[in-house]
């Protein structure tokens, strides 16, 4: 009886915690709002866009005005319990200062205690919330189902898989039958099925199991109602009319905190190959809810050549798994590349990624033959933009690599090219912002890059860690660190960033830190010298590869 009473209040106090966690809480101080369910900092109305992990540091510190905030609870909130170095704390404080005009030397709103941690000092107002953990005392009275009151075993796992920062979630509810034949439902159902399938394979989309929307199906909805709900931010409803030998399939995206139809297309099919159609509509959608929600026009732009889902799907698969210019990722990558052309050998997206897997072999180092490796590069994006020679992505890679190959020139060129033919297209940016770092034109870099992260609603972690490199180089030492440790919250791992650390904390004569940051590069990859780094990253400015290289020999990388 104790352990059914014990597991009781445990499972009411969890539930309570959880409500807190769910409903949306505003604090106001001076003239600023954090919104914590929209995770969204305004100043005077207007809205100010924070990194994940900076606006979660910030909602902690404002959420615990009244008391210090160490920096082992920071450490273990923010990180997970990951050991972090004490700079990597001190960027991230110093980026939530800077969205609330603070400083390190004022301390207006945010105060050093020195040895123990952080306090947040304004009183901030809460202007919306639930009560308190100690206020949702439910009582069991006679007669009182508990289960009626903390919810069923779905709602509590639903409530445990929340979301992490920085993803965006999304619930897909049953399409509507339209036509007066139920033998449709079951094409309807599949549409449904494939979307849902789909979107779970989406890097950075939370998607809503199927089980958790059965109770939508053939009622009247409220979109905002589902959204706090099923505590998702999106929500993509539609239908299907059948008529004759023809489908008409609409979808739209709505926001569920303010009602706002995102996006919203119509489809009018013949109904020849039923499951060719269910591939093409669930083609269709996600590259919708991709460009809205995630990647921006890089989505697009990848998914348009083929009409062979199979070889769509490996695509969409390699270019995550290159992005991360991990090793074993790559080679995983350029496998499913060989794959989509194997079933679509004009699938200009297919030899886009094929020849990214070997330029980013090269650059890594880690290429048996290097002048093979950029050969075969060369040749996929040449043969992707025999396809389609106005491909901006294409353009952006043969531009890389050439940069790679040395010409400067072409690479130049080739990079404006991809932005005339790609202007709000993040990839092709952010690849022209890479050719501007390497050749030394920083300013130009640093504006490119930070509109393909601008163009990007989830960018991925290659851009802030270029502009970190380019602000490593421009010599402005704190906004790099902070744009480093952004591209490391994104991808722990990502290699590169810890070379900039590295360089940066070794002219910085943060000795302790360029070591820390020099042992994580050689975990990562263990045969890494001061001679890979030369060889292989293309620097135009001989100054600028001397810098890192220095770096790099201070911090405790092997001269090789």
């Amino acid at each position: 009886m104790r352990y059914v009473t014990n597991r009781y209040v445990c499972v009411v106090i969890f539930f309570a915690f959880c409500q807190i966690a769910v409903h949306p809480m505003i604090y106001k101080f001076e003239d600023f709002e954090l919104n914590t369910e929209q995770q969204e900092l305004f100043r005077a109305g207007v809205s100010r866009k924070l990194q994940p992990q900076v606006f979660a540091l910030l909602e902690l510190l404002v959420s615990n005005h009244h008391r210090i905030v160490t920096k082992d609870e920071i450490n273990e909130r923010i990180w997970g319990g990951r050991i972090v170095s004490e700079s990597v704390v001190n960027s991230r404080i110093y980026s939530v200062r800077q969205a609330v005009d603070d400083g390190g030397k004022t301390q207006r709103l945010i105060k050093t205690v020195h040895s123990r941690g952080f306090r947040f000092i304004a009183e901030p107002k809460l202007i919306t919330h639930r009560a308190s953990p100690s206020e949702a005392v439910l009582e069991n009275e006679p007669g009182h189902d508990i289960s009626d009151t903390i919810g069923s075993d779905e709602e509590v796992n639903r409530l445990l898989a929340r979301p992490p920062f920085g993803i965006s979630s999304i619930a897909v509810l049953p399409f509507q039958n339209m036509s007066e034949n139920l033998e449709h439902h079951h094409f309807v159902d599949g549409i449904c099925e494939d979307i849902i399938t789909a979107l779970t394979k989406v890097p950075r989309l939370f998607v809503l199991g199927r089980v958790s929307l059965s109770n939508y199906r053939d009622r009247p909805v409220d979109i905002q109602a589902i959204g706090r709900e099923l505590d998702v931010q999106y929500v993509l409803e539609g239908s299907v009319r059948c008529s004759d030998n023809r489908f008409r399939i609409t979808a739209q995206l709505i926001e569920t905190s303010t009602g706002d139809h995102i996006w919203a297309e119509r489809f009018d099919r013949e109904m020849q190959n039923i499951f060719a159609l269910q591939d093409e509509m669930t083609r269709e959608v996600i590259t919708a809810l991709q460009v809205e929600l995630v990647d921006g026009e890089d989505a697009r732009l990848w998914s348009s050549g083929t009409t062979n889902y199979q070889a769509w799907e490996a695509v969409m698969k390699a270019r995550e798994l290159c992005l991360t210019r991990r090793k074993f990722n790559v080679i995983a990558g350029r496998k499913l590349a060989q794959k989509a052309i194997a079933l679509d050998e004009n699938y200009g997206g297919a030899w886009n990624w094929l020849g990214y897997s070997y330029w980013a072999e090269t650059l890594g180092g880690w290429s048996d033959d290097t002048v093979l490796a950029l050969s075969l590069a060369k040749e996929a994006a040449e043969r992707g933009l025999e396809i389609d020679e106005t491909n901006a992505g294409m353009l952006g890679l043969l531009a890389l690599v050439m940069i790679s190959m040395r010409q400067y020139e072409t690479a130049n060129e080739l990079a404006h090219r991809a932005i005339e033919f790609g202007p709000n297209n993040n990839y092709a940016i952010g690849c022209a912002g890479a050719i501007k770092m390497y050749c030394n034109e920083l300013e130009l870099a640093e504006s490119m890059l930070r509109k393909a992260m601008k163009l990007a609603p989830l960018y991925k972690a290659g851009n802030p860690e270029i502009l970190a490199a380019t602000l490593m180089l421009m010599k402005r030492y704190d906004e790099a660190i902070v744009a480093a440790n952004e591209c490391l919250e994104l991808d722990p791992d990502y290699f590169y960033a810890y070379c900039t650390l590295a360089i940066v904390y070794c002219e910085l004569g943060r000795d302790q830190d360029a070591a820390l940051a020099a042992r994580n590069i050689l975990r990562i990859n263990p045969e890494y010298t001061v001679q890979t780094f030369a060889v292989h990253q293309p620097f135009q400015d001989k100054e600028s590869l001397n810098r890192c290289l220095a770096g790099l020999r201070k911090a405790g990388i092997p001269e090789g």
